[in-house]
């Protein structure tokens, strides 16, 4: 893996590059030594897919096929540093997948066909950094902060496959550009995290949390066409939830949160492909199971909607 003819510092920028598939999950472990806490995570926090039709009127028709989903693999390590305060650090080597075709098709009459097709394909990989504090204030009141940080963008890439067909009369013009190993400007956002939690007694306890993004705005692929144009604005997010100890073994838990869109209104000025504002709210529920070992169990889910 490592040349030893070449810089060590260099040695990042070869790690494995490329995917690795995952369903949408989340799962860790934690171990305590020589004074810390270790723990492994592995996340996904975005997974997003869409097939169907767009446009189906007459003789015009778009079809649209689209998956993009990343998948975080960290370590982290935390220390006590007082009886009421600790602090954390996270470091994610991230994974990202995005695979998007784009399939139209014109026949205004039995003599011209205008056919275009686009398969777009875009790994990223980088590594992310989360730095967290808590505090705790009383028996009933306790709060944190933490902060995501983009420390290197390890590999990037993206290929860009079309094929244009034209038909009138007898005429035929097809042309077929393709582009690849593209620099792919894809960028995970810093992020900002404030919450406070509040536990009355021991059955119950609140918790609220915000968020504030970073707001980016940038070309995804250096291409002469076919990329998107990212415009991002910084947004605030939030959410609420509750958990109650129904018994020493079992828990119920239950919040609610936002999910307001950092991209900005598509801009019909600009002739490029850009992403939607879509702003959400979601709910979330599940319930966790606590063996004679200790290893707790969850089940659950969320809807956004």
């Amino acid at each position: 893996m490592y040349d030893r003819s070449e810089d060590l510092f260099a040695a990042p920028s070869r790690m494995n590059k490329g995917y690795f598939r995952s369903l949408p999950a989340a799962t860790s472990s934690m171990i305590e030594r020589w004074g810390y806490k270790w723990a492994l995570s592995i996340v996904t926090p975005d997974y997003e897919t869409f097939s169907g039709t767009l446009l189906n009127s007459g003789n015009k028709s778009k079809n649209l096929s689209y998956t993009d989903e990343s998948l975080w693999v960290g370590g982290s390590v935390a220390r006590n540093l007082d009886s009421t305060s600790s602090l954390g650090l996270t470091l994610y080597y991230t994974a990202r997948n995005s695979v998007l075709t784009d399939v139209e098709r014109d026949i205004p009459n039995t003599n011209q066909l205008n056919y275009r097709s686009v398969e777009k394909k875009v790994k990223d990989n980088a590594i992310v950094a989360i730095l967290g504090y808590f505090k705790q204030i009383n028996e009933y009141w306790a709060w944190g902060v933490s902060g995501r940080f983009n420390l290197m963008k390890i590999y990037g890439q993206g290929d860009i496959q079309e094929t244009s067909i034209q038909a009138s009369g007898g005429t035929v013009t097809i042309d077929t550009p393709n582009y690849s190993e593209l620099i792919s400007h894809f960028t995970i956002p810093a992020r900002l995290n404030a919450g406070i939690s509040y536990h009355p007694n021991d059955r119950w306890l609140f918790a609220f949390d915000t968020n504030l993004h970073e707001g980016l705005s940038y070309n995804e692929l250096d291409a002469p066409a076919g990329s998107i144009k990212v415009r991002g604005r910084p947004v605030w997010n939030f959410s609420l939830g509750a958990e109650n100890s129904f018994k020493e073994w079992l828990k119920f838990r239950a919040g609610i949160f936002t999910n307001f869109s950092a991209h900005r209104n598509p801009n019909p000025d600009l002739n490029v492909d850009q992403h939607d504002h879509i702003d959400m709210l979601g709910f979330s529920a599940n319930v966790v199971l606590i063996s004679d070992s200790q290893i707790a169990y969850t089940f659950g889910g969320y809807y956004t909607g």
